[in-house]
């Protein structure tokens, strides 16, 4: 999820409340609608690469893990 501030009115209360709430854009009216899809564009384009680096380290880590198949499990 990609959460985007788009305000009117810009202070340091607004920016705050963003940081707070993990946003990972803000931006001031009026703006140029060029500029949001680029910040959409490049916010999306950090998630994915992020979502792949977490799934490659996953797979690697399941990959390197030993499986310890014991034949009696009653008796340890």
């Amino acid at each position: 999820m990609i959460r985007i501030i788009i305000t009117g009115h810009p202070s340091i209360e607004n920016a705050m409340k963003a940081v707070n709430e993990r946003a990972d854009g803000y931006v001031l009216k009026p703006f140029e609608v060029t500029e949001l899809l680029e910040m959409i564009a490049r916010l999306l384009t950090e998630k994915t690469n992020e979502y792949l680096r977490i799934s490659t380290e996953v797979t690697r880590a399941k990959e390197s893990t030993p499986v310890v198949k014991y034949q009696r499990p009653d008796q340890w």
